[in-house]
C-alpha cells in the first residue's frame, strides 16, 4: 500500500490494489475515490458559503478594466492578490475526519458532491474516472459513510 501525505498543500494519497484515494484536507476533506468498478467524489462543505452575482452593471466595469489592464503584469498581481483573498476559502470548512486501512475507509462528517461555486460561468472538464459506468454508493450511517473493497 502507498500512503502519502504532503502537508504543505494539505494533499493526502493512498493507493492500493483495491483502490486509489486523493483527499484535500484544506478543502474540508473534499476527495476522490476511484475503484475498478468505479469512482465517488465529495467536495468539501462550507460553513458560510456566500453565493452572490457579480450583477450587469459590476461585471462590464470588470471586463472592461481587465480588457484595458490586463497586460500589465503589476494588475495582474494586484487581481490575483485581491481574488485570492476573496475566493480561497481555506479553514472554513467542516471537518472530517478519514479511517483508512486497506479493505475499508470511513469517512466521519457532513456529506458534500460533485460541486463548484464560482461567480460566472467556466468550461466543463472530465477525467476518465468521471466517466466511469459506476458510481460507488457508500453505505451511509448519519454522517458516517463506509466503503468496503
Amino acid at each position: 500500500m502507498i500512503h502519502r501525505n504532503f502537508p504543505n498543500s494539505g494533499i493526502e494519497l493512498v493507493q492500493n490494489e483495491y483502490y486509489y484515494l486523493v483527499v484535500n484536507h484544506k478543502k474540508g476533506g473534499s476527495f476522490r475515490l476511484i475503484t475498478k468498478g468505479g469512482s465517488y467524489t465529495d467536495s468539501g462543505v462550507l460553513k458560510n458559503m456566500k453565493e452572490g452575482e457579480i450583477g450587469i452593471i459590476n461585471g462590464t466595469i470588470f471586463n472592461f478594466v481587465n480588457l484595458f489592464l490586463g497586460w500589465s503584469g503589476l494588475y495582474r498581481r494586484i487581481l490575483k492578490a485581491w481574488l485570492r483573498s476573496r475566493v480561497v476559502q481555506e479553514g472554513k470548512y467542516e471537518l472530517r475526519d478519514f479511517e483508512i486501512s486497506e479493505r475499508q475507509i470511513i469517512v466521519h462528517g457532513p456529506t458534500g458532491g460533485k460541486a463548484s461555486y464560482l461567480g460566472h460561468q467556466s468550461s466543463r472538464y472530465f477525467s476518465p474516472a468521471e466517466l466511469a459506468k459506476r458510481k460507488i454508493i457508500p453505505q451511509i450511517n448519519d454522517s458516517i459513510r463506509t466503503f468496503i473493497f
